[in-house]
């Protein structure tokens, strides 16, 4: 007798209760995925220029970029592009007067441009894979010597960095 209620109790202790009804709802799941690349840059500063000789000046760009990631970094033409003597781009003092210079790719006499994107510089732009970790490549810059007189002052120019992924 005590076996058979030990399993009478046991088979009832095992059993899944019946359910008669239910409700169901969906869990929703997300993630933000953050850009894939970011980009700051260093401000090129030329050596002192009196407009006889051709200087040289640097800057940089530092692009993050996920690991295995393809990206270009373009360069436009500037604000005040082909004003110059040369049709280049230039830097100016805001009265008219101009002053030609050219950005060159890292290790190389390559102009720096955005001619395979936004095409408004008629050089290519420089191609790179992420590594996962800040990457800096120099921004080589040339003032060439001007073809006229040069009034002292503060000479500027903006290039818009773009990187594209």
């Amino acid at each position: 007798m005590k076996k058979i209620l030990i399993g009478i109790l046991g088979g009832l202790l095992l059993t899944t209760p019946a359910y008669a009804e239910q409700v169901e709802a969906s869990l929703s799941l997300s993630a933000q995925v953050g850009a894939a690349c970011s980009v700051m840059t260093s401000p090129v500063v030329f050596q002192d220029y009196d407009g006889t000789l051709a200087v040289q000046g640097s800057g940089a760009i530092a692009v993050w970029c996920l690991a295995g990631m393809p990206f270009n970094i373009s360069l436009d033409a500037g604000q005040n592009f082909n004003l110059g003597a040369y049709g280049d781009r230039t830097l100016t003092n805001g009265e008219g007067v101009y002053l030609d210079y050219v950005l060159v790719k890292p290790n190389t006499n390559n102009p720096w441009g955005d001619a395979d994107f936004a095409n408004t510089y008629p050089f290519s732009s420089l191609a790179d894979i992420g590594s996962g970790s800040q990457a800096s490549y120099p921004v080589d810059a040339t003032l060439l010597p001007s073809t006229g007189s040069v009034a002292p002052g503060l000479y500027t120019d903006t290039v818009n960095v773009t990187v594209h992924f």
